[in-house]
């Protein structure tokens, strides 16, 4: 190998070796630059070294979204749901009990109340009377109890009528009379009282909330897709900011 052939490997395999090598490489690196003419002598601090390796870039996490408002939210939605759970289906059990062509089904009327009683007009707080037979004109528990081994499939025609509904948060109202709720009836002053309720409910759904609720789905609950997300959205501000008539006067035990 000749001289310059030589420092040019030389010169070529220094940058890459470790540190305790420069000095020996660069005294013979001299020396061959010497011998073939070449006046600049090179120093250790001007020869090429190589790159250090550099630390990579932290990766900076996103920022975990605030859910605070729509997590609490989320959770009022499901507490008032678990609440008004056992009203709702208390409601739907009457209202299955008492349907029946022109008679009604007595048992449920006489038992199906507050505390095991009859179910109590939520106007004037009175149970049915009965129509015709032994027990016209008197109170349908009284008939109930009155009577010996009552046959659990006794109907019967109600004075005046009843009213059984199922109001918009899901619970019950039990009236007398009918249900055009012609005037002077019980039935016409509970429906107008609530009506009257109705219309003074302002829906006050805080602002942001439907899109936070959306966000925070999204997040906790992306099995259900876009469509899915927003019927759930739509389900917790109705069951928060709806009107809600409150309860009836007849509550499951």
């Amino acid at each position: 190998m000749t001289d310059r052939e030589e420092l040019a490997h030389l010169e070529a395999e220094y940058p890459h070796q470790p540190p305790a090598a420069w000095g020996a490489d660069l005294e013979r690196i001299n020396l061959l630059r010497h011998r073939l003419g070449m006046d600049a002598i090179l120093h250790a601090e001007l020869m090429p070294r190589p790159a250090r390796p550099t630390a990579p870039a932290a990766v900076r996490k996103p920022k975990p979204k605030d859910h605070t408002a729509a997590r609490a939210a989320f959770a009022a939605y499901l507490a008032k749901r678990a609440e008004m759970a056992p009203h709702r289906e208390y409601a739907e059990r009457v209202a299955r009990a008492t349907a029946g062509p022109a008679r009604t089904p007595v048992r449920p009327m006489a038992t199906m109340g507050p505390g095991g009683g009859p179910l109590l007009c939520d106007v004037c707080g009175k149970p049915m009377l009965l129509e015709g037979g032994r027990w016209n004109r008197r109170p349908v528990d009284e008939a109930w109890a009155g009577t010996p081994n009552p046959p659990a499939d006794w109907v019967s025609y109600i004075s005046g009528g009843m009213v059984v509904e199922i109001e918009v948060n899901g619970t019950l109202r039990i009236y007398h009379g009918h249900i055009n709720h012609g005037a002077h009836e019980c039935s016409a002053k509970g429906k107008a009282a609530i009506e009257a309720a109705e219309a003074r409910h302002v829906r006050a759904v805080p602002a942001g909330l439907p899109d936070a609720l959306y966000a925070f789905l999204a997040d906790e609950r992306p099995e259900l897709g876009d469509a899915g997300r927003w019927r759930l959205v739509n389900e917790v501000l109705n069951e928060l900011y709806s009107f809600d008539p409150g309860l009836g006067l007849n509550r499951p035990a």
